[in-house]
């Protein structure tokens, strides 16, 4: 004998306007039932865990101009945090990653010189 399932999801479609995303959480909750609210995107930069952790922050590309960006979602106790900034433009660190790589500033120049790397 085989069992058809119901479809879940239109269930839960027709059920769901009867009752407020509040009250489902309450009765579900009451009742034991694992259950989140699921959140629109634009909801999201005023979730209040979201918000309380700062993991959405404001700043103004210098290029760009304003943009929103997310922090990293965890931290590292023994790590001092950062600051927050953009991503450089194409290039913007190569001089920067060349010298940490072990290059010479005469030889980063070379390679700038010879086209092999470019400068923002």
């Amino acid at each position: 004998m085989s069992v058809v399932a119901p479809d879940t999801g239109a269930t839960v479609a027709d059920a769901a306007p009867e009752r407020t995303t509040a009250e489902w959480l309450e009765l579900m909750g009451a009742r034991d039932i694992p259950c989140g609210r699921v959140s629109h995107l634009p909801d999201l930069f005023s979730e209040p865990h979201l918000t309380a952790v700062q993991l959405f922050f404001q700043f103004t590309h210098p290029t760009e101009g304003e943009m929103c960006a997310v922090r990293s979602p965890f931290t590292v106790s023994a790590v001092a945090r950062q600051s927050d900034r953009p991503a450089p433009s194409l290039g913007g660190n190569g001089d920067a990653i060349l010298e940490e790589a072990g290059f010479t500033p005469s030889e980063i120049e070379g390679l700038f010189a010879h086209g092999i790397v470019r400068r923002p």
